[in-house]
């Protein structure tokens, strides 16, 4: 393990679910393009590619993504049943989803308030990711979960009432026109 992970995670502010994210994830990853070797950096950046969800990256990558595509496929679940549609063409391969997922996910679908839902299952990831960095200090699994927690954070800062409303005004304008 390289030396430099000591230096990239002690200098980076803590995080908390519900507050602004103290500093950009470009900013981290500016300072881990200056401190890590070149393979650690290919590494992170392939863990961190959303559009890939392959396990390919393999490790902590490999365990978030099956987490997360578990909770996503008890979301499918669930609402595809409560439209009475099958969800079979919707789900995307993953680790079965265990039952506290399971339940998890029945009850952010019956909270009338969508954010509250949402946080729930914020929770629930930051929970994951807690979990999956406990064993580790000064490392690459530790520095990948503060990273996807950091992506969690600016997406509630991106979550504002104007943008919301200017979302619903194009959905609403391409519903009225077609």
């Amino acid at each position: 393990m390289s030396t430099a992970y000591y230096y990239v995670l002690a200098t980076l502010p803590h995080l908390r679910l519900g507050d602004p994210a103290p500093v950009g994830s470009d900013a981290v990853r500016a300072l881990c393009r200056d401190w890590l070797p070149a393979a650690d950096l290919r590494a992170l950046a392939a863990a961190m590619d959303e559009s890939d969800r392959s396990d390919e990256a393999g490790g902590p990558a490999a365990a978030w993504r099956a987490f997360d595509t578990a909770l996503r496929n008890a979301l499918v679940t669930v609402r595809a049943a409560r439209r009475g549609l099958e969800a079979a063409p919707y789900l995307r391969a993953a680790a079965p989803v265990d039952e506290h997922t399971r339940a998890l996910v029945q009850e952010c679908v019956k909270l009338e308030d969508p954010l509250k839902a949402e946080l729930a299952l914020d929770q629930a990831r930051w929970a994951f990711l807690d979990n999956l960095c406990v064993a580790h200090a000064f490392d690459f699994t530790v520095l990948l979960g503060y990273l996807l927690k950091l992506r969690l954070l600016e997406r509630w800062q991106a979550l504002n009432a104007e943008a919301g409303a200017a979302f619903l005004d194009v959905m609403l304008t391409g519903v009225s026109t077609a």
